[in-house]
C-alpha cells in the first residue's frame, strides 16, 4: 500500500509538470486526483486494525515494538504486525497425539488429555521472540511442555491408580482416600484439600 502511495504521488507530480505547459485543465485535475489518492493510500498504509480479543506484535526493520491492543493503531508503513488471539484454545492430545506416560512402577499408560491455553497480552512479545506465530507457540512451547508436565504427574502414581476408575477405587478404599488419590492424579493446578 505504501508503494502504491509513492507511485500515485510520482504520477501526480508528472501530471502537474506535463500539464503546466497546456491550457486544458484535465492535466491539473488528474494531478490533483492522483495526489489525493496517494495521500489516502499513504494514510491507510499507516493504519492497522487489531481485532477484538487479539494482541498485535509490531516489527519494524527487525526491531520488535510494544504490543498493540485491540482497536485502530497507527504504525509506520514499514511495520509488519503479527496478531495473536487472546481467546482460550483447546489442544486435544488424543488418537495419534496420545501421551505415553510411565507410572512410578514403570508401567506404560496412555493418556488422552485436552490442554486449554491462551496468549497473555503482556507476554506476547516474549512469545513472538520464542515462536514467531500462534501455530509456532502451540507446536514449540505448549505441546512439549504439556507432555512433560503430564508425564511428570503420572510418574508419581502407580499403574493401578492410572487404570482404575474412581468407582473401582472407592469400592476398595474409604471415600476420603479415593477422592484424595483422584485429586492428586487429575489436578495439578489447584491446591489439595486432602490430608496426606
Amino acid at each position: 500500500m505504501f508503494v502504491l502511495s509513492i507511485l500515485l504521488l510520482i504520477a501526480a507530480i508528472v501530471l502537474l509538470l506535463v500539464g503546466r505547459g497546456r491550457t486544458a485543465g484535465g492535466w491539473k485535475l488528474g494531478a490533483a486526483l492522483s495526489a489525493v489518492a496517494g495521500v489516502l493510500a499513504g494514510f491507510f498504509a499507516c493504519v492497522h486494525v487489531v481485532s477484538a480479543y487479539e494482541v498485535g506484535v509490531p516489527v519494524t526493520f527487525g526491531r520488535v515494538g510494544t504490543p498493540l491492543t485491540s482497536g485502530i493503531q497507527f504504525t509506520s508503513p514499514f511495520t509488519d504486525v503479527t496478531s495473536f488471539s487472546t481467546r482460550p484454545v483447546d489442544l486435544d492430545l488424543n488418537d495419534k497425539d496420545v501421551v505415553e506416560v510411565r507410572s512410578s512402577q514403570g508401567g506404560v499408560l496412555y493418556a488422552d488429555v485436552t490442554i486449554k491455553w491462551a496468549v497473555v497480552p503482556a507476554k506476547a512479545i516474549a512469545l513472538y521472540r520464542l515462536a514467531g506465530n500462534e501455530e509456532g507457540i502451540q507446536q514449540r512451547l505448549v505441546l512439549p511442555d504439556s507432555r512433560e508436565i503430564i508425564r511428570n504427574v503420572f510418574a508419581k502414581h502407580t499403574s493401578e491408580e492410572g487404570y482404575a476408575s474412581a468407582r473401582e477405587r472407592s469400592a476398595r478404599r474409604s471415600p476420603t482416600s479415593s477422592r484424595c488419590a483422584w485429586h492428586r492424579a487429575v489436578s495439578t493446578s489447584r491446591p489439595s484439600t486432602c490430608a496426606m
